[in-house]
This record gives structure tokens, C-alpha cells and sequence, in this order.
């Protein structure tokens, strides 16, 4: 491979990395403050409503979203839930690389059988 190819891969990599947009985070038990294992995250374009990506969280509670454009100008929806758990919806925007660090979910209440 010559200097011009390898050069020209290395900056189409480079330009595609600044393409992306990562959102990071963790999904905890607001009560127990443990993991929500199997917690979902899904991303919502605010205005038209348009599903973008989603993620599921590991046995840690993490997620890692990465979206294949650039999302700074965009309003984005996460709707974060998990079974057990109260769904909760956050705004977002001027997302490139963000880390939402910890985000606790409520569980649901059981309803009383008469």
C-alpha cells in the first residue's frame, strides 16, 4: 500500500469519526441504587418524532449509544425504562459525546387486587 493510500484511509476515518455522535450512561435502581440489567434507552428526534438508535444496558448498567450522524443540532428525546421500572423521558441538545453519568428509575407501584 503506498503513502497516498494510507494517508487518504487514515483521514476518511478521521472524517468519519467526527460524523458521530456517543451518548454514555448508567441506569440504577432509584430505591436499591443497583443496575438495572436489561434497562433500555431509546433516542427520539424531538420535533418529527423519528426513532434513531437505542440501547440496552448490561449486568453493570451501562449503555453506550452511537449514532452514525452528528447530532449537535438536533433536540433529541431519551426515553429511558426497564421492566419493573417507571419510563422516564429527558430532553437533549447539542449532543457529540455525552455522558450522562447516572440516571435512577422509580419502580413501578404494583396495583392492590380488590
Amino acid at each position: 500500500m503506498n503513502r497516498l493510500t494510507l494517508l487518504f484511509l487514515l483521514l476518511s476515518s478521521s472524517l468519519f469519526a467526527q460524523d458521530s455522535a456517543t451518548i454514555t450512561g448508567k441506569l440504577f435502581d432509584e430505591k436499591t441504587n443497583t443496575p438495572i440489567k436489561g434497562g433500555k434507552v431509546q433516542v427520539f428526534l424531538q420535533f418529527s418524532g423519528a426513532f434513531v438508535t437505542n440501547a440496552v444496558c448490561d449486568s453493570l448498567g451501562q449503555f453506550s449509544i452511537r449514532a452514525s450522524r452528528s447530532l449537535e443540532d438536533e433536540f433529541l428525546n431519551l426515553i429511558y425504562s426497564g421492566p419493573g421500572f417507571i419510563t422516564e423521558k429527558w430532553t437533549v441538545t447539542g449532543v457529540r459525546d455525552l455522558n450522562l453519568g447516572i440516571t435512577t428509575l422509580e419502580r413501578a407501584r404494583r396495583r392492590k387486587k380488590h
